[in-house]
């Protein structure tokens, strides 16, 4: 058993965990007979902080230790020998200067940075996908906590209603205490005046006595009639009091509600305005832009006769049959060509009329045939052309449907990765002076045709563009028209086909190419 210990001192800007080792940082590796071997790593208290090798390396990193670099360990004496001995071949000097000048070591570096990188670009991803529902838990809790509000306030206004309420009834009862004192002053003058009187009307006193006596069992009775009224009265009170307040809470909904009614109105005339304004600036648009149209039409055509009625003039005046000739020549090769044109679209319509995957190609199916007889040198069997893989259900739609996935897509093919694409490529080179585009990746559609709608109507695709529902980006029409959202409303004008790839070939395609 063996062992090795080196102390390096932990100081400066460069320290690693100076609180944990201190100033000093001993590194202890025991190697035993059996070839195995174990790292300590203590702090400057001889306190072991750590037996990783992981540790080991972030104390080098942080220091800028490089063990395994040779200009470490070769005097200059012996790198001279090496450089110049047999032994310096291109491989190990190369790797001498990998390790000397530490590139191996900023290599490694850099692997861990991008791999650090990319997680933290997942785990943004993440946190990203979690936003929308984060931002809908923060709009709930919002609405919650104005509930909240709204509910201490109306708990404070119930508790000063029934504060003032109490109030009220306190007042009440001290205005009939007074009139209670009153009663009982009033009376207790007359007993007064009744004693003063004694003495004169002695012999009156019996009587008196007796009026006195019925006066008073009259007085309580009226005293007893006098509660029960006050009883009453306080009942009926109280009974006004909350039918003006349920009262009034009613007139107050009702102007509420005639508020919000009158406010939905003059939004929905406003809508309603703007709508009808912006259709108008649209059919101004399109009115002005077909004026220019004929009007530039008007000019060509009075050039076209201007420049007939000058050419016929010059070649009766100059007699120039050479011209007359070439002319004639140029049609003729013009003609020519355009017969050589029909004849091409003609013999690519009946193959297509034999088979459906010419139509994305007029060597399609000489290319799906080689590519079967080669499929064991794909890695992945190519998936192509693309075109083949769509179904239009509605055949009206097509050219429409064709004209928002892009023309030049149908045509591709898709490859698992880049040595099926080279050998596609070639397989394609054989056909076409322009082979299609060939897609390297797993296939996923990029034309967002999940975020387009068709619509037979223009004004509905309008009004369906002005509040699109969700994850709705555009609008195409039969004529392959586009419209985008409001408020900007954008127009797209798509170039009409005579026929779109994507629906069945029939012999009257035939005839209208001939």
């Amino acid at each position: 058993k063996a062992k090795v210990e080196v102390v390096l001192r932990n100081g400066g800007e460069g320290a690693y965990k100076q609180e944990v080792y201190g100033e000093k940082i001993v590194v202890v590796r025991e190697f035993n007979k059996e070839g195995t071997s174990n790292y300590k790593i203590k702090s400057e208290s001889g306190t072991i902080c750590s037996n990783q090798k992981s540790e080991l390396t972030n104390i080098l990193e942080q220091m800028g230790i490089m063990v395994e670099c040779p200009v470490c360990v070769l005097t200059q004496a012996t790198s001279k020998r090496f450089l110049i001995s047999k032994d310096a071949k291109a491989e190990r000097l190369f790797e001498f200067f990998y390790k000397g000048t530490g590139l191996e070591m900023l290599e490694d570096k850099y692997k861990s940075m991008t791999i650090s990188r990319e997680e933290a670009e997942a785990d943004l991803d993440k946190k990203k996908q979690s936003l929308p529902d984060l931002k809908k838990d923060l709009r709930k809790w919002k609405k919650f906590l104005d509930s909240s509000k709204r509910i201490s306030d109306y708990k404070n206004e119930l508790i000063w209603a029934n504060v003032i309420e109490m109030e009220k009834k306190v007042q009440e009862r001290e205005e009939a205490h007074r009139e209670m004192e009153d009663e009982f002053n009033m009376h207790k003058s007359d007993l007064e005046g009744c004693k003063k009187s004694f003495a004169e009307k002695s012999s009156e006193l019996d009587e008196y006595n007796k009026q006195k006596s019925e006066l008073v069992s009259e007085m309580e009775n009226n005293r007893k009639k006098l509660e029960e009224l006050n009883s009453e009265h306080e009942v009926l009170i109280s009974s006004q009091r909350k039918s003006r307040g349920t009262l009034q809470r009613l007139k107050n909904e009702k102007t509420k509600l005639e508020e919000d009614i009158t406010g939905l109105e003059k939004c929905i005339n406003e809508e309603m305005r703007r709508d009808q304004r912006n259709l108008e600036e649209e059919n101004k648009k399109r009115q002005n832009t077909i004026q220019n149209l004929k009007n530039e039409l008007t000019c060509l055509d009075e050039k076209y006769t201007t420049l007939n009625e000058t050419i016929n003039t010059t070649m009766s005046e100059q007699s120039n049959f050479g011209k007359v000739i070439e002319n004639l020549r140029v049609e003729v090769n013009q003609h020519r060509y355009e017969l050589q044109s029909i004849e091409n679209n003609l013999n690519a319509t009946k193959n297509a009329i034999k088979s459906k995957v010419n139509a994305f190609g007029e060597h399609t199916e000489k290319v799906l045939l080689e590519i079967r007889k080669m499929q064991q040198n794909f890695r992945k069997l190519p998936v192509g052309p693309i075109g083949m893989y769509l179904e239009v259900k509605d055949p009206k739609w097509a050219t429409a449907v064709e004209f928002a996935i892009s023309g030049g897509l149908l045509n591709s093919f898709c490859v698992d990765n880049h040595q099926d694409s080279q050998l596609l490529r070639n397989i394609l080179r054989k056909y076409y002076q322009k082979p299609p585009a060939i897609i390297v990746s797993q296939y996923e559609s990029q034309a967002l045709i999940e975020k387009k709608v068709l619509v037979e109507d223009e004004m509905a695709g309008a009004s369906l563009m002005s509040n699109p529902p969700k994850n709705c980006h555009s609008a195409y029409f039969l004529n392959c028209d586009q419209i985008c959202f409001n408020p900007s409303r954008l127009y797209s004008y798509g170039k009409r086909t005579s026929r779109s790839r994507l629906s069945a070939i029939r012999a009257e395609d035939v005839k209208y190419i001939l």
